[in-house]
């Protein structure tokens, strides 16, 4: 945790160096919070899905602030403004992701949710060789979640509602990532996000086992914890843009956890689609700056 903290307390500029430390970072992110959406469908037959959204950001909220303990006071608005953007975003995405692997697959679910980043990548690019990283990745993305891809009309509204928030998500990981209070700001968005959350939470906390609070304590690390963290580092090292369209690595992730995990099958078209979205985001790596500038 503390070397997570000193390099969220460096100003330093997205070249390649940072970048490839942040794709790292994204894909321990992705394939924890992968393995966590996997262990949450076990749950769903013990408790809504909204419990296990709600139950798993409080217990995760409970635990980052007993470890940063954040100050409250002596905040500019812009602060404030950052840690509820996050923490909003935050809900959103584990609420609606939660509501949409009730109903198609995790695969498809977060292909989907890819287009928010992806969208925030293509209106923040700068470069033409960006634009054309991000577009590829949507094609991958369309290929994935095509023809086989298990339509289901609700779930799918929610998953794209998901990737509406996840694209908030890219751009407040930057700016919470680069604020002063680092780690405690996140405990902060956290927190918020887990008292959004609390609505959603009812209808399955009556049936609580020793086994499934087990479960939810594994789904909030490798859901909420660890992905929060490493993304809020990427972003700091590389910025909204960049870490947007490393979450191609999202898409892939999640579907080869539903295919080992749950017995979840991908068709042709949906393989020819992973690998766009793995050369897209692989390109964005490489062809970024090879010298960090410093702020």
């Amino acid at each position: 945790m503390g070397a997570a903290t000193r390099m969220i307390g460096r100003r330093t500029a997205p070249g390649r160096g940072p970048v490839a430390a942040a794709a790292g970072l994204v894909v321990l992110s992705t394939l924890s919070a992968s393995v966590a959406a996997a262990v949450s469908v076990s749950l769903f037959a013990a408790m809504p899905a909204g419990t296990v959204s709600s139950s798993r950001l409080v217990i995760a909220a409970v635990l980052m602030l007993m470890v940063w303990r954040p100050r409250l006071g002596r905040r500019p608005a812009g602060e404030w403004i950052a840690i509820g953007g996050f923490g909003i975003a935050m809900a959103g995405i584990s609420i609606c992701l939660h509501e949409a692997i009730t109903r198609i697959p995790i695969g498809v679910a977060i292909t989907l949710e890819f287009l928010g980043p992806c969208a925030v990548a293509l209106l923040a690019s700068r470069r033409l060789h960006e634009a054309a990283c991000s577009l590829f990745a949507l094609v991958g993305v369309v290929l994935v979640a095509g023809p086989g891809g298990g339509f289901d009309t609700v779930g799918f509204a929610f998953a794209l509602a998901a990737a509406a928030f996840l694209g908030l998500y890219t751009v407040f990981a930057e700016k919470v990532g680069k604020s002063p209070g680092g780690m405690g700001d996140l405990s902060l968005s956290v927190a918020v996000a887990a008292v959004l959350s609390l609505p959603f939470a009812h209808g399955g906390l009556g049936t609580m086992t020793a086994r499934t609070f087990g479960l939810l304590l594994l789904t909030a690390t490798l859901g909420v914890l660890v992905p929060y963290l490493a993304d809020t580092v990427a972003a700091r090292l590389s910025g909204a843009r960049v870490i947007g369209t490393l979450f191609s690595l999202d898409p892939i992730m999640g579907t080869l956890v539903g295919i080992v995990a749950l017995g979840q099958a991908i068709n042709s078209a949906g393989i020819m689609g992973i690998a766009l979205v793995v050369l897209a985001g692989s390109a964005l790596v490489w062809t970024s700056p090879k010298s960090p500038t410093h702020a």
